[in-house]
């Protein structure tokens, strides 16, 4: 870089660059209105990747995205909200305006929730979430059910940058056995989706999972898998075959795979056996991950519940809910430890806590506290040491009945548009 094109006289510009790649994505998009200089900077690929790595190392960058229901009229373009994790702690009890950033519809401001399509959809398409992944949200657009086409978008809250992706005038390839391939007049009996990054290969993936009836046997199912790379613009198709229940559409992204949470029963046991379905971005294969439950002594894992997948601490937990004794409920947190390949017990809820317990735990504050999703879409603050909890309250003034969808994402300046791709199109 030349004297002219220097970032900053005062300092030097390895300096520089490390101050500005701790600033917030936000304040960055500001910053590049500096200069020409630092607007390439800022831009470029090595700064934006440097800028990501220093978002998984500070909790300050770490925010918990709130899809409310429904809008107050006051912010009838801001259709959910964020907060800093590093504002999350055991004393956290209320969300006001000082401490959220609103965030802007990007498109369809008549829908009450982009998390739910359920509540009063257009009658022609809903909306799936697919997953987070590098800062970037990914959400299917889903027509008429069970129809084929497949179209989605990408979007960064952090700089409200979205895309479109689908599978028009791209370059399919289909794996399928002609025996068993569905017919036209099949429909899937369902379906859900997943979004991840394959390092690899340099690329976004959408993968879409259509489930089939193959026999008599409800847990044998054919799976039609679909993988839209976003940056080749490539569709694959091909079949699996997975004995198991998905126990929610929940799908969560960790070190290249994607992973969901089924169950099945045994023919020898009389308890149901619960899994986590892998699936690897790079090589597009597929595994199980098996969840041992403690036992009681007379009989097979007392397992009442399982909530779904979290991602914390970049490991895999489970939420699960069973009954010790009888009329006793307690719920634990599981973690996966890839190492040893082997799950243990991180935190234990008893059912005393309120009604918060045995539901979806969302974070874990640097001073141990615990963030949970209550029975009815309430939050709560669980402080284990003291075996309490506290209802987190909102302004009375935002009129919110409930959540559909909460989540912890990294800020991140990861445009949409990073890999070209002819058929993106951009809706402000």
């Amino acid at each position: 870089m030349t004297e002219v094109e220097t970032l900053t006289p005062l300092l030097p510009d390895d300096i520089m660059v490390e101050v500005l790649s701790w600033l917030p994505a936000r304040s960055l998009g500001r910053s590049s209105c500096v200069s020409k200089c630092w607007n390439s900077l800022i831009r470029s690929r090595r700064f934006i990747e440097m800028h990501l790595r220093r978002g998984f190392d500070t909790v300050d960058r770490l925010r918990l995205l709130y899809s409310p229901y429904p809008p107050d009229s006051s912010y009838s373009i801001n259709f959910a909200f964020s907060i800093k994790c590093g504002d999350i702690s055991k004393s956290f009890e209320c969300v006001s305006d000082a401490n959220v950033e609103w965030l802007t519809h990007p498109t369809w401001h008549y829908w009450p929730s982009l998390f739910d399509g359920s509540c009063h959809p257009p009658p022609d398409y809903f909306l799936s979430f697919a997953g987070c992944c590098n800062g970037l949200l990914c959400f299917a657009k889903c027509t008429n059910w069970f129809r084929n086409e497949f179209q989605a978008f990408l979007w960064n809250p952090a700089t409200g940058a979205l895309s479109w992706v689908s599978e028009e005038n791209v370059a399919a390839e289909d794996v399928w056995d002609d025996e068993t391939r569905p017919g036209p007049e099949e429909l899937p009996i369902s379906f859900r989706f997943g979004f991840g990054y394959d390092s690899v290969a340099d690329d976004y993936k959408i993968v879409r999972l259509l489930e089939y009836y193959v026999d008599s046997d409800e847990y044998t199912r054919l799976t039609r898998m679909e993988v839209l790379s976003v940056g080749t613009n490539t569709l694959r198709r091909f079949e699996v075959r997975a004995r198991g229940e998905f126990l929610s559409d929940k799908v969560v992204f960790l070190n290249g795979s994607l992973h969901w949470l089924l169950s099945r029963q045994l023919p020898s046991k009389a308890a149901l056996e619960y899994f986590v379905l892998r699936f690897n971005l790079e090589t597009e294969k597929m595994d199980e991950v098996a969840i041992q439950f403690p036992e009681a002594a007379d009989s097979g894992p007392l397992i009442s519940g399982a909530w779904g997948l979290r991602v914390l601490d970049g490991r895999l937990h489970v939420m699960v809910e069973y009954q010790k004794r009888p009329e006793e409920t307690e719920s634990e947190m599981w973690v996966l430890e890839e190492c040893a390949s082997s799950w243990t017990m991180k935190l234990s809820m008893p059912h005393d806590l309120g009604a918060t317990a045995g539901r979806n735990t969302l974070y874990v504050s640097t001073d141990g506290g615990v963030l949970v999703e209550g029975r009815l879409g309430d939050l709560a603050m669980c402080d284990l040491e003291k075996q309490s909890f506290q209802k987190i309250s909102f302004p009375d003034s935002w009129k919110l009945e409930r959540f559909h969808y909460k989540l912890v994402f990294v800020e991140s300046l990861i445009s949409p548009f990073h890999v070209p791709n002819p058929n993106w199109r951009f809706e402000g």
